[in-house]
């Protein structure tokens, strides 16, 4: 006996408090069951089809017997059978005994017998391997045997003799009518496949390329025979091998060897796409129509828009310019760098700068320069020499150090803008692109009798590029002056700020002094603001009128005549209230 063996022996024979616990059965996690479970269901599944299978197989022997046992009881229901109860009156009886007699006679007969007395084994039924009765030597009985039998009896038994196709037995096949009536549709049989028709059919190589030759050879035979004919030296084009028909004169013999006639189908294929013939002129229309020769050309060339007929009938309307500007750039973020960014890109810069200079001067390409000499460093660089004659050595070193401060005032002199360079910068900077929308600003202002209140707003408007002017109305129901004001969206915000705050209107001291017209206080506000297609206005003028309808239509001929009633209505409304923190000291 093995350890093993041993060891497990002993353990059952220990007593039950000595016997080691056993391990907890490990639980099945759900991956494993669900296998299980499947592979059950695939069991009971196959079971269930080999016993439906089985059933359907005992049902088609069922029918075979039934059918087998239909024809022994039509045989032998010929036999004599047994004395019955006794019969009445008449001939019942003797009938039935006569018809026993002459069947009986007939079935020696049948048999063979003779004249002498039929054994038991004689009058034994047999049967062949189809089911119908025979006889001892192997012959099969003559159907008279059943004359007495009744109608339902014959069909049954031409039925049970019916030759079958095929064998139900072989391979588990069934007939039609059996299937029909006992196979179940759940039940599949597929055909296997065999390892050949599983293959995959390679071709040969150069199987195509045999093809192609033989095709080439026998295109070739069929124009040399067509060539050798005299018929095919006539050709239907008149086109020889030197050129076309055109080339060839009348009458005159050909010069070399002619082209087999072109065949129909490539004749019938014109050298120019019908939907390109439209835009060709009626002269070649004509010719195109009139020749084969003059259909094989191309004649992209002469093909024009206009020759077409359908051209005049295509309305083409005039190109209008889009409201919001063509060609207008994308306008992109710039990118800032921090210091310290800008810090390590100049170091880099410099360094890669000085990199280049010292191999240019490995090269012999640049001379090297002189010694940078400073008041500091001039003893250790030059060493006796400044030992010997310090004071030349001195001079020398403030010459360079002059000559380097010049160069540098020279170079910052030569990178700063002149004058007209600044103007035209700083016109730069407030210009901005106005082509896809306007920016507009309306506002209202008490008097403008200050001839320092119109210089700001004057010079301000040409210095920001802005379009429009100030309207002055003198009359007596409405004493006011109307600003408008055209322009990007950066000089509309500036000049608001000089309109709302960095103007005084209420400086009643400056003027008084100049005018006593205006009676009240002065003050401006901003009436309206937004944005429109294109500019009203191509300047900047003031213009004075002395009653508000001459002022409306002043603003009516720029097409902006509501500018004028939104001031009108600031003006009815009065000046706004003062704030309470204007009035604390």
């Amino acid at each position: 006996m093995s350890e093993s063996g041993m060891k497990r022996s002993r353990e059952e024979n220990a007593p039950a408090a000595e016997r080691p616990a056993k391990r907890p059965a490990p639980e099945p996690s759900k991956a494993s069951t669900r296998r299980a479970l499947r592979g059950a269901l695939s069991r009971y599944a196959r079971i269930g089809q080999s016993a439906l299978a089985c059933v359907q197989r005992g049902q088609v022997l069922l029918r075979r017997v039934e059918a087998q046992c239909a024809s022994v009881g039509l045989v032998l229901g010929s036999m004599p059978m047994p004395a019955g109860p006794p019969q009445s009156a008449g001939f019942g009886g003797a009938t039935s005994a006569a018809a026993a007699a002459r069947t009986r006679s007939q079935l020696v007969d049948l048999m063979g017998l003779g004249q002498r007395k039929p054994r038991p084994s004689d009058l034994a039924l047999r049967f062949d391997a189809e089911g119908r009765a025979v006889d001892a030597a192997g012959h099969v009985l003559s159907s008279d045997v059943g004359a007495t039998r009744s109608v339902k009896a014959n069909a049954k038994l031409d039925a049970a003799r019916a030759p079958k196709k095929v064998n139900p037995y072989a391979g588990y096949r069934l007939d039609a009518a059996d299937v029909s009536d006992v196979v179940d549709p759940r039940v599949v049989s597929k055909k296997r496949e065999s390892k050949k028709d599983r293959a995959f059919a390679f071709v040969k190589e150069g199987h195509y390329v045999k093809i192609a030759e033989a095709t080439r050879a026998r295109e070739l035979s069929s124009r040399i025979a067509t060539v050798s004919r005299p018929e095919a030296l006539d050709n239907d084009d008149g086109a020889s091998v030197g050129g076309s028909d055109d080339d060839v004169s009348v009458g005159a013999a050909p010069t070399g060897p002619r082209l087999p006639p072109r065949s129909e189908h490539y004749a019938s294929i014109p050298g120019m796409e019908w939907w390109d013939e439209e835009f060709l002129g009626k002269d070649r229309h004509g010719a195109r129509a009139a020749s084969i020769a003059e259909r094989m050309r191309d004649e992209y060339e002469s093909c024009a828009l206009e020759k077409s007929r359908y051209h005049g009938l295509v309305h083409h309307p005039a190109s209008a310019r889009p409201l919001g500007g063509e060609g207008k750039k994308v306008a992109t973020m710039p990118f800032y760098l921090t210091a310290k960014d800008r810090k390590r890109v100049r170091r880099q810069t410099r360094a890669e700068r000085e990199r280049e200079k010292q191999d240019k001067i490995q090269l012999g390409l640049v001379a090297p320069p002189e010694p940078k000499f400073k008041l500091s460093n001039f003893m250790k660089v030059l060493g006796e020499q400044a030992v010997a004659d310090p004071s030349k050595m001195e001079r020398k070193v403030m010459e360079q150090v002059t000559s380097r401060l010049t160069k540098h005032a020279m170079r910052n002199a030569a990178r700063k803008l002149t004058p007209q360079e600044k103007k035209e910068k700083k016109r730069r900077k407030l210009a901005e692109d106005t082509s896809a929308e306007v920016s507009v600003a309306v506002f209202y202002v008490a008097s403008l009798e200050s001839s320092q209140h119109r210089f700001k707003i004057d010079v301000n408007a040409q210095q920001l590029s802005l379009t429009g002017g100030v309207l002055i109305c003198s009359a007596p129901d409405a004493s006011f002056a109307l600003v408008v004001v055209e322009g990007g969206p950066r000089a509309i915000k500036r000049f608001a700020a000089l309109v709302n705050r960095r103007i005084d209107w209420a400086d009643d001291a400056k003027l008084q002094a100049e005018t006593t017209a205006f009676a009240g206080v002065n003050w401006a506000a901003q009436v309206w603001a937004g944005s429109v297609v294109k500019r009203a206005f191509t300047a900047f003028r003031f213009q004075e009128c002395k009653s508000s309808l001459t002022a409306r239509r002043v603003l009516d001929a720029k097409g902006v005549a509501h500018y004028w009633d939104m001031v009108l209505q600031a003006h009815e409304a009065g000046p706004p209230p003062k704030d309470d923190d204007d009035d604390e000291d």
